[in-house]
């Protein structure tokens, strides 16, 4: 029943790929698991849409490395791309991102 796998919903980007499933949530089945047809979990509901048709699910392996992280770290870790962006004090070239750091 996954429909699909998505980055953006609603004009918002996820920050991992989503799953997207042809399943109508019920009231307090957020954070239940997905199963596939062995019995294995592969992701974790989180949203359903306004219509009540479908819903969205995290990946289980993105759940399990937040899971980690917070084993590891006790928080979140966010993935780098090796450069730090800060606001500049003025447009360039109509933008106001300065990188630094690279």
């Amino acid at each position: 029943m996954i429909a699909g796998f998505d980055r953006k919903c609603l004009g918002a980007y996820f920050p991992t790929k989503h799953l997207r499933v042809n399943l109508p949530p019920q009231r307090g089945e957020g954070g239940a698991p997905l199963l596939n047809l062995k019995g294995e979990v592969v992701g974790i509901l989180l949203y359903k849409l306004d219509n009540n048709s479908s819903c969205y699910a995290l990946p289980i392996e993105a759940a399990e490395k937040i899971r980690n992280d917070f084993v590891r770290f006790g928080e979140p870790r966010h993935g780098w791309i090796g450069a730090n962006v800060s606001e500049a004090s003025e447009a360039v070239e109509g933008s106001r991102a300065v990188t630094k750091d690279m």
